[in-house]
């Protein structure tokens, strides 16, 4: 056999070879790539920019297989953590203007936390009334009359009692004692018949249908609201809570009508306006969340008269009626079941009555009412 015959068969399988060592070589040299290396053991940290624990203590930790591994806690989540931690070891929360660091128990500084609110609400109420009272305004000085008629109702009395020494009573009791009620609701008399002011003949009406007896009062209509708001439900609805003749016609009428407005709020309003920068900051905050809750009062004994003439099963005509105001009803009376329940869950947050919350609250809810914006409580 010649060479020259076989050549081209060794020519085919040299290339062939070079071609597979190649491959081989290319293989060998790419396959580490693919390779990830094991991490570096990194040292534990027990809590975020922490100090490392000893090496020794790491040492054991590795050894004691049968202890749970140490559980990162972000530090926001520890600071979160705190004020709840604190408020478990007994810890209590910050009450402005009171200085109850005493060694009383938790039952007793709940007592003095509460009279301290309460007090700081009556002086708060006192100072806007004279302020009220004060200005040149008719609806400012129906707001003052409405006021001292709602506090005599509500257990306030004619005087304020001498304030006690400490912080309880920053600044002494008011100079000026507070006028009778006879004379506030003549005085609300009065001002609702010199004005078209629905909401002065709204309150008017509310005073003069007290035990207190006033001469002025039997000068004032009756349908004195509903006749400034001929469209409004909840003056139809009062006035069929005062005259037993006109029941019917006040339910129909309400029942025709296209709003509901009890003015909840106007009272509340004058409040925050009337009551000054310089009062400390927990008697202007109380004496606002006490003359809201005044007003939701007042709004209660209307709806609970009212639901009495829909509860009689014995007018089986005024059905109609009584269903067509259930759209004004029902909302307002669950508002005001919630407001007079005390709430009993087990998650219901205390109210937060530290100085900065409450100067913040007080300042947005004044300036809401500088605006026109009807504040009442959530």
């Amino acid at each position: 056999m010649k060479f020259a015959s076989i050549r081209p068969h060794i020519t085919y399988w040299s290339l062939r070879l070079a071609w597979l060592t190649a491959i081989a070589l290319w293989a060998v040299a790419v396959v580490p790539w693919f390779r990830t290396p094991q991490p570096p053991p990194e040292p534990v940290r027990l809590a975020m920019n922490g100090p490392l624990p000893p090496l020794d203590a790491l040492m054991r930790g590795a050894e004691e297989a049968d202890e749970p591994a140490p559980v990162f806690v972000p530090q926001h989540a520890v600071t979160d953590a705190a004020p709840t931690a604190a408020a478990e070891r007994g810890a209590r929360p910050e009450v402005c203007g009171l200085n109850d660091a005493g060694a009383d128990n938790d039952g007793q500084a709940a007592t003095r936390r509460a009279a301290h609110v309460a007090r700081q609400g009556q002086l708060g109420l006192h100072t806007a009334f004279d302020e009220l009272k004060a200005r040149s305004e008719p609806q400012a000085q129906a707001a003052a009359w409405w006021l001292r008629v709602l506090w005599s109702r509500e257990g306030g009395g004619d005087t304020m009692a001498p304030c006690a020494a400490g912080s309880d009573c920053p600044g002494g009791a008011p100079k000026t004692a507070l006028p009778p009620v006879a004379t506030a609701i003549d005085a609300l008399a009065l001002l609702a018949l010199a004005s078209t002011d629905a909401w002065s003949a709204q309150v008017a009406a509310r005073a003069c249908d007290g035990p207190v007896s006033s001469a002025v009062c039997s000068s004032l209509p009756p349908r004195r609201w509903a006749t400034l708001e001929p469209d409004n439900a909840a003056a139809w609805l009062e006035l069929s809570t005062r005259d037993p003749a006109v029941v019917d016609e006040a339910l129909a009428r309400a029942a025709r009508a296209a709003r509901f407005d009890t003015h909840r709020g106007r009272l509340a309003a004058w409040v925050l306006q009337a009551t000054p920068d310089r009062a400390p900051a927990m008697q202007r905050h109380a004496a606002w969340q006490r003359a809201e809750e005044l007003e939701r009062a007042a709004d209660a004994a209307m709806l609970a008269a009212v639901a009495r003439h829909c509860s009689d099963t014995s007018r089986r005509d005024r059905a109609q009626a009584c269903e067509s105001l259930a759209r004004w009803l029902q909302p307002e009376a669950a508002r005001a079941d919630a407001v007079a329940a005390p709430r009993t869950d087990a998650v219901a947050a205390p109210r937060a009555y530290d100085c900065a919350t409450i100067e913040r609250q007080w300042r947005e809810a004044r300036d809401a009412a500088q605006r026109g914006v009807r504040v009442t409580q959530r």
